[in-house]
This record gives structure tokens, sequence and C-alpha cells, in this order.
């Protein structure tokens, strides 16, 4: 499913309160579960969606956590 544009699809409530939260991972899986899509389908269409939405989009990156690689051990 090639070159599908983040208008195309319909994010349910689900998906979007997975977004809201910084669950990316876990909104990725329910969209592809939902809708049929491919990994990088599903992905891209995240992605876009938090780029698109300056409130999510700033939702999201304050809640990112730092991840492995920056902890002190």
């Amino acid at each position: 499913m090639a070159n599908i544009k983040q208008d195309d699809i319909i994010f349910t409530n689900e998906v979007l309160d997975a977004i809201k939260n910084s669950r990316k991972i876990q909104a990725i899986k329910l969209l592809r579960q939902e809708r049929g899509l491919d990994l990088k389908d599903a992905k891209e269409a995240i992605e876009a969606y938090v780029v698109n939405n300056a409130e999510i989009k700033e939702a999201f990156d304050a809640n990112k956590t730092s991840g492995f690689s920056k902890r002190q051990f």
C-alpha cells in the first residue's frame, strides 16, 4: 500500500488516544490492525498526523522519554 496520504486515513479514538499519550508504537499497532496497513504506511501516517497538528506535536514532544542510549548506568 504505497503512497497513502494521511488525509485518506481515519483514526479511531483509540489510535488518537495512543498518539495523545505519546504511545507511538501502540498507535502504529492499532492502526495496522484496524486499517490493514503495512508497518511503513502506518508509521508514516502516525508521524504525519503528529507533525501536522501543532498541539499534538507539542504534547508528544513533551512526553517523550529519554531512552536507553541516554541513561547513565
